[in-house]
């Protein structure tokens, strides 16, 4: 099973040594609004930080969630999805046969959390990228690497997916096709990563707060940003599951899809950015 649905997880730091968010108090009143909107329905935590993530942080809505909880405008009702995983589905006050409704939700949760499934889904966000860009005229130069230009990376055992390159720039790439966002450690490793080989971090995610964006990957050096962050907003499911998408986006409201390729306008960002970086940088960074 994946992180998927680790429902209550605090965010970046443990929430309860935070100062308390003023917009928790927006995130609960919105709440609100969507459980009077959707009389009947259950939820589950991440399916509404996914929900309201425009408007809020994931880890507000946990918040938020959490305070509901403690008030009594849901009840938790847990249910087993594999050996050491489950989801604690949230029950408004006033639902009836809800059971029956956790159980239909707990099905499709269950398989989309399903192991072999996830890296599918991780394999075919990744594909479909590096598809997209080599149509955009990057060059592959390697996948899941660990070497590059002549560094190793010993710090610790992770990779980055994939390098690519053109007009004389060099991109180290982690596609990261989920729910959640990435956890902050990981991106910011990811970053050191790509700085430590000379390249430049390209960081492909469905969905990611704008300070994580600006501290870990943005943030300019010298009056040039250091990377660029491609946010694609749906999760993309292998090719052929349509049902299964139309399943998901009906009865949890999800942000998933199943494309043939990548859509054009999430490339074409990227390249116009690029062509603008390469520009202020003249073109100096390592593509070997």
């Amino acid at each position: 099973m994946s992180e998927e649905h680790d429902d209550f997880e605090p965010g970046p730091e443990d929430l309860a040594e935070l100062p308390r968010d003023p917009m928790t108090d927006v995130a609960k009143g919105e709440i609100l609004e969507h459980l009077a909107a959707n009389v009947g329905r259950v939820f589950y935590s991440r399916q509404l930080e996914v929900l309201l993530e425009r408007k809020f942080f994931h880890w507000v809505t946990s918040r938020a969630i959490r305070e509901l909880i403690s008030e009594r405008v849901f009840a938790v009702e847990p249910v087993k999805l594999g050996e050491k995983t489950e989801v604690r589905f949230l029950v408004p006050k006033g639902v009836r046969y809800y059971k029956r409704i956790i159980s239909g939700m707990a099905a499709l949760v269950r398989r989309y959390s399903n192991s072999d499934f996830t890296r599918a889904i991780g394999l075919q966000g990744e594909n479909l990228f590096l598809t997209g860009l080599a149509q955009r005229g990057f060059a592959v130069n390697g996948r899941d690497v660990k070497e590059y230009g002549g560094k190793k990376w010993i710090a610790t055992k992770h990779d980055l997916d994939f390098v690519v390159a053109r007009d004389g720039v060099a991109y180290g790439v982690e596609v990261k096709n989920t729910l959640p966002y990435i956890p902050r450690d990981e991106l910011r490793l990811k970053v050191r990563m790509c700085e430590g080989f000379g390249i430049v971090p390209l960081m492909i995610m469905r969905s990611a707060p704008k300070s994580y964006i600006f501290e870990e990957i943005v943030r300019p050096v010298e009056g040039v940003h250091r990377g660029f962050a491609l946010l694609f907003g749906k999760q993309i499911y292998p090719y052929g599951y349509d049902g299964f998408v139309a399943d998901v986006v009906k009865e949890l409201g999800l942000p998933v899809h199943a494309p043939r390729a990548v859509p054009e306008g999430d490339i074409d960002r990227f390249v116009r950015w690029h062509l603008r970086w390469r520009s202020q940088l003249g073109g100096s960074v390592n593509s070997k």
